[in-house]
C-alpha cells in the first residue's frame, strides 16, 4: 500500500533542500536589512556559501548529465535515431541542472555580498 522511498526520491529531496536553502537565506538577508539583526553578517555569509554550493551542485549535475549522455550515445549497435533520442533527453537535463543551480545560487551570492557591503 505504501511505497518505500527510492534512492532517487531521497536524492531529489536532498537537492531540493540544498536549492531552497540559499533562497531562504537570501530572504532573511533582505528582511534583516530592515530590522537590523545582530546576526545579519552571519546570515549573509551563510547565504553566500549556500549560493556557491547550489551553483557548484548545478555545475556538477551538468557535467554528470553530459558525461552520461555521451557514454550512452557511444554504446554499440545504436541507430542514428536512438542516438538522437538519447541526446534530446540527456543534454536538456544537463542544462536544467545548470539553470536551477544558477537560479537558486546567484541571488544568495549577490544579495549576501550586497548585505555585507551595506554593513561595512
Amino acid at each position: 500500500m505504501y511505497a518505500i522511498a527510492s534512492s532517487t526520491d531521497v536524492a531529489a529531496v536532498a537537492l531540493l533542500v540544498v536549492m531552497a536553502a540559499p533562497i531562504l537565506a537570501t530572504t532573511l538577508c533582505i528582511i534583516g536589512t530592515n530590522r537590523e539583526w545582530k546576526d545579519l553578517p552571519r546570515i549573509a555569509k551563510t547565504a553566500i556559501r549556500l549560493g556557491f554550493l547550489a551553483i557548484a551542485l548545478g555545475l556538477l549535475g551538468t557535467l554528470s548529465g553530459v558525461m552520461a549522455t555521451y557514454q550512452a550515445t557511444q554504446a554499440p549497435g545504436l541507430t542514428p535515431t536512438d542516438i538522437a533520442r538519447l541526446s534530446s533527453n540527456g543534454y536538456p537535463e544537463a542544462v536544467y541542472n545548470l539553470f536551477f543551480g544558477l537560479l537558486a545560487g546567484l541571488p544568495g551570492v549577490i544579495v549576501g555580498r550586497n548585505t555585507l557591503k551595506q554593513l561595512s
